[in-house]
């Protein structure tokens, strides 16, 4: 009976089985049964149930069984008395194959899902023959037909110089701006087209791709916008100066903004002055048009002007307290005109633009407060020289001029003679502060020697540098009077000079002029103001300029 039982005579079966008892041990295999055997000791846990279901409800019971990766079975299990016989149908190929067509029909569902937005034709004129489907972009497209494709899509006839409906050769066009709605934003399409045969038309299909540009045009502005508050925070990290921090702010916004120029203005009081000036085309700037143009914009942080037939773009640099300055950016608009991605970069690193000004300017007063006379408290001659030939370059730029005032207190050492040295520094510290009163916040004052001052008036020309020495002159006999000195002397004699931008280039050459004009003051008898002649060739040609 037990080899009844356990015999199922299956070493001459071709099919895969095998035949397992009640004990779970396999009793009987065909030839082709390894893929089985080798399961089964693996413990398989679909073929585990298989064997509970037939034992347990002496019925066959059927189920797929992968086996690894690769085989795929179909697996019948029949009760036999205690045992189990397992048969198994390799559908390996068949299922890969239905796998294939369900991954295909998948595909084909995509595809489909991701048509093109509008298939066309277009004639040789160029006129929609052919639209489908029946609505696409919000409108229905058999009202586009017979009209031209150009006039539909680009209405301000601003169509691409390769116009897609006009192509003789088979291409895919790079994303393409429209605007069908005056009312709406602009929509990026990408158009596939191919000519007709005979050159009787074009036909292709439209894609909209307005989301893919504008996610990919976000990337790239967060990750421009970072790259430049980086490089913005490191030039505030690492300058040394006030000047190095702003020529190399500037240059770092005439790369990115791929601007015709940059011009850092800082305020002082209600003027502008230029604390830096990157680019090869840079135009002399108004600075008077564009402090108006603040005033006029009120809390506007960053907006267009035209100045001279140039247009600006002109971002306004103000802390809690008050302006700070601003920076100027000129670029052909004509050729190239502001996109609202830099438009956005600029607004969103205007505070850092802001503490690189913060930083400047604190810069400047601790190397002012550092370089200062210390008897009268006004800039001493290495910094009054650093400040100017700084002005003075600018002028090559701006082509803005600016007065120099050499001041000689006549009579001076009369006063130490007489009342001695107290008296004399009292004289020159109350002279340095009623310069300091004279001028404005963007001009300088300095003691170049004993008795000797410069002032530097920013953008005045020499009428107006007369007006100010009139002022000190008519001072003198308050301060010989506030000195025990009215018995004295003591007066001044001041020579001026106006810079020749692009001619005057350092203190030297403008304060050499000054001090002719001074000496011919001292040698007509003291207490006056000349004022020196501009050179030959400078003057002959502003003649010529003129005319």
């Amino acid at each position: 009976m037990r080899a009844q039982e356990t015999d199922f005579n299956l070493k001459s079966a071709k099919a895969l089985a095998i035949a397992v008892n009640g004990a779970g041990e396999i009793v009987d295999q065909s030839p082709h049964a390894q893929p089985l055997v080798k399961s089964w000791g693996a413990r398989n846990e679909k073929l585990g149930s298989l064997w509970e279901s037939a034992r347990g409800s002496s019925v066959p019971a059927e189920a797929r069984v992968s086996l690894g990766s690769e085989l795929k079975l179909w697996v019948s299990a029949v009760p036999q008395g205690d045992s189990v016989v397992f048969v198994a149908r390799d559908t390996t190929l068949p299922d890969k194959m239905t796998e294939a067509l369900m991954e295909s029909r998948a595909l084909l569902r995509d595809l489909l899902d991701n048509a093109a937005d509008l298939s066309f034709e277009v004639d040789k004129e160029g006129c929609f023959r052919f639209l489908s489907p029946v609505k696409a972009f919000g409108f229905a497209t058999d009202r586009w037909l017979g009209q031209r494709a150009d006039a539909i899509f680009w209405p301000k006839s601003d169509a691409p110089p390769k116009n897609p409906f006009k192509t003789k050769t088979a291409m895919a066009f790079p994303p393409l701006p429209i605007k069908l709605r005056k009312d709406e934003a602009r929509r990026w399409i990408k158009i596939s087209a191919w000519p007709v045969k005979d050159g009787d038309g074009v036909r292709g299909v439209i894609h909209d791709v307005t989301e893919q540009v504008t996610k990919e045009k976000n990337v790239r502005a967060v990750n421009l916008r970072l790259k430049v508050q980086t490089r913005l925070t490191n030039i505030i990290n690492s300058a040394d100066s006030a000047k190095e921090l702003m020529e190399r702010a500037s240059k770092a916004l005439q790369e990115v903004l791929r601007a015709g120029s940059v011009c850092a203005l800082m305020q002082y009081g209600r003027d502008l002055v230029p604390m830096a000036i990157e680019g090869d085309e840079a135009p002399r700037l108004n600075f008077e048009a564009v402090w108006l143009a603040l005033k006029e914009h009120g809390d506007e942080k960053l907006f267009p002007v035209t100045l001279d037939q140039q247009a600006y773009l002109v971002l306004k640099l103000a802390n809690r307290n008050d302006t700070l300055g601003a920076i100027v950016i000129a670029r052909d608009t004509w050729i190239s005109p502001w996109s609202d991605q830099e438009i956005e970069l600029l607004g969103s690193v205007s505070d850092n633009l802001v503490a690189a000004f913060e930083k400047a300017t604190l810069v400047e007063k601790l190397h002012q407060l550092s370089s200062r006379d210390e008897l009268t408290g006004v800039m001493n001659r290495r910094a009054l020289k650093e400040a100017l030939d700084e002005r003075l370059l600018n002028q090559v730029r701006t082509g803005k001029a600016g007065s120099l005032l050499f001041i000689d207190l006549d009579y001076f050492k009369e006063v130490n003679d007489t009342l001695g040295h107290k008296a004399g520094d009292q004289a020159l510290k109350m002279v340095a502060e009623h310069l300091k009163d004279i001028v404005r916040p963007s001009d300088f004052v300095g003691r170049v020697g004993g008795d000797e001052f410069i002032i530097w008036l920013e953008g005045a020309l020499a009428e107006d540098a007369k007006i100010k020495a009139r002022e000190l002159l008519d001072a003198m006999p308050r301060i010989r009077e506030a000195i025990g000195a009215s018995h004295l002397g003591l007066s001044a004699s001041v020579g001026v000079s106006q810079s020749v931008p692009g001619v005057d280039t350092a203190l030297e050459h403008l304060s050499e002029r000054a001090d002719e004009a001074l000496y011919d003051v001292m040698r007509s008898g003291r207490g006056g103001i000349a004022v020196a002649t501009p050179p030959e060739n400078t003057a002959k040609n502003n003649d010529e300029d003129r005319d």
